[in-house]
């Protein structure tokens, strides 16, 4: 799967890397969205489901940048139903380039 090296999130650009180890706070993760002077996502190259991780940190970006105070387990959800939508309804982005 190619992923683009950089996602635009609202106004917020995110450099996407992928690392052999991602850690945070001391624990091994998939992903991981660092929003600071630089904004990062970071996926880890091997894993069961980038998709599933990258549209996870996604949420991440979102939530960081509207401050929407949302848990891990909320932005768990929310990513794991969007990517439902997403699958069960193809034609449902080519909706959105329309505009």
């Amino acid at each position: 799967m190619k992923i683009s090296k950089q996602i635009k999130v609202l106004d917020n650009y995110f450099e996407v890397e992928l690392r052999d180890v991602v850690l945070f706070e001391g624990v091994e993760n998939y992903g991981l969205c660092e929003f600071g002077s630089k904004h990062k996502i970071i996926l880890q190259k091997k894993q069961p489901n980038t998709k599933n991780s990258l549209l996870h940190e996604i949420v991440h970006a979102i939530e960081k940048t509207q401050r929407l105070g949302l848990t891990e387990n909320q932005v768990d959800l929310l990513s794991t139903m969007l990517r439902t939508v997403i699958i069960d309804n193809p034609k449902l982005i080519e909706i959105f380039k329309e505009d």
